[in-house]
């Protein structure tokens, strides 16, 4: 969600480093279902408008492959400007999926 809303600003690089990256486990299709869910979260009033997520029908006109450098420490992948951290195990464990 954070990666989503909080999106970085400023140009985007074509140029990927020359180190090792983690490979893409989750299919476009699986990542526009996400998209109702991330609605989901953000909505503030609950109350009044999750009824009307179930009707929701989402439509992908067009997708993109976005790399987000990470720094790397002993448990967690951080991200060092949205301030957002993965852990390790759970992309090891999706790699495997």
């Amino acid at each position: 969600r954070q990666m989503t809303v909080f999106r970085p600003v400023g140009e985007a690089d074509d140029r990927l480093p020359e180190t090792s990256l983690y490979p893409v486990t989750l299919p476009l299709r699986e990542a526009s279902e996400g998209i109702v869910i991330t609605l989901a979260q953000m909505i503030t009033d609950k109350l009044k408008l999750y009824p009307q997520l179930a009707g929701l029908r989402i439509t992908l006109e067009e997708s993109r492959l976005e790399y987000h450098p990470f720094l790397q420490s002993r448990n967690e992948l951080l991200h060092p400007f949205l301030r957002v951290s993965l852990d390790r195990t759970a992309l090891t464990y999706g790699i495997g999926m």
